[in-house]
C-alpha cells in the first residue's frame, strides 16, 4: 500500500509476483496508481504497508542502492526528468548506475567508460551521437534517448526490469526496437514488470496481464484469453464482466524465486 504527499491512499492491497523469464503487464489509465506502483517496485519510494522481495530477500525501505545491488533495473515514465541528466554526455549518462564497471582502484577509467559507451550506442542503435564523451544526452531525439536509457538499464543484466511506459512518445522504428529489446531480455531470464496505458503494447509483450484501477488490481488474465474491449473498460473502472471465456481471471501461477511482491 502507498499514499501520496497529502496522506491519501494511492495503492491498496496490491499483490504482484513476477518470475524469471516472464513479462507481467500492468494495464491502467493514467492517474490510477501506475507511478506509485513503478516507483515502489523499483525502490524509489517506500510503501506504507506490505513488502517487496527480490529472490526471497526483503528490500522494503532499503532504498534505491539496495535495489540496484539486487539486480533491479528501472525505466521511468519521464525519460528527461527522471531517467537521464540531459546536460551530461552520453557516456556519463551510461555511467550513472554502473560506474564501478569503468573503475580502477582509486579512479575512474574514462577510456574504458568511453569504449563501453560506444559499444552500447552501437548495440542499441542510438543515433545522433557524434562523440560519446561530448554529445549531451539532451541533444538526442526522444526515441534515441529512450534507447540510451534502456541500454544503461539492460547492460546491468538485471534480474528484474520495471518498465513504465517504455515506448511512449517515440517513433515507430524505435517502438519496435525497444519492444524487441524487452523481449530479448525476457528470453535471457529477466522478470519484467511492464506498466503501460497502451493496450497494444501490453498484449504484444505480456505473458500475464493485470488490470490496475483506482489503485487496486481488479483483474488478471492472459493475452490469449482476454477480450481487449473488456480489459479497456476495466482499466477505466467500468464493466465487471469476465475478461475471458472461462469466467474471468486466470488463477495466479505458483510463486517462485525471482518474484517481486508489493
Amino acid at each position: 500500500e502507498t499514499e501520496d504527499d497529502r496522506g491519501f491512499e494511492v495503492l491498496s492491497e496490491v499483490d504482484i509476483a513476477v518470475r524469471r523469464g516472464e513479462v507481467v503487464g500492468v494495464a491502467g489509465v493514467s492517474g490510477n496508481g501506475q507511478v506509485d506502483l513503478a516507483e515502489t517496485l523499483a525502490g524509489v519510494s517506500d510503501p506504507i504497508a506490505g513488502s517487496i522481495r527480490v529472490d526471497g530477500r526483503d528490500l522494503t525501505g532499503e532504498g534505491p542502492r539496495a535495489f540496484l545491488a539486487a539486480g533491479v533495473s528501472y525505466v521511468p515514465e519521464d525519460r528527461l526528468a527522471d531517467a537521464t541528466a540531459p546536460d551530461l554526455s552520453v557516456m556519463h549518462n551510461l555511467m550513472l548506475k554502473s560506474y564501478r564497471a569503468d573503475s580502477r582502484p582509486g579512479r575512474l577509467d574514462y577510456d574504458a567508460a568511453a569504449a563501453r559507451a560506444e559499444r552500447l550506442v552501437e548495440e542499441f542503435d542510438v543515433r545522433g551521437v557524434r562523440d560519446v564523451r561530448e554529445t549531451p544526452a539532451g541533444d538526442l531525439s526522444g526515441g534515441n534517448l529512450q534507447k540510451l536509457v534502456l541500454a544503461r538499464e539492460l547492460s546491468r543484466d538485471p534480474s528484474v526490469l520495471v518498465a513504465h511506459q517504455p515506448t511512449r512518445g517515440v517513433d515507430v522504428g524505435a517502438v519496435e526496437f525497444l519492444r524487441n529489446a524487452i523481449l530479448d531480455q525476457r528470453a535471457d531470464g529477466t522478470g519484467v514488470v511492464l506498466v503501460s496505458e497502451n493496450l497494444d503494447e501490453v498484449f504484444a509483450l505480456s505473458d500475464r496481464i493485470l488490470v490496475l484501477s483506482d489503485g487496486e488490481i481488479v483483474a488478471e488474465t492472459t493475452p490469449e484469453a482476454a477480450d481487449r474491449e473488456t480489459v479497456g473498460l476495466r482499466m477505466g473502472g467500468g464493466s465487471e464482466e469476465p475478461l475471458d471465456e472461462d469466467a474471468g481471471a486466470v488463477d495466479p501461477a505458483p510463486r517462485a524465486e525471482g518474484e517481486t511482491d508489493d
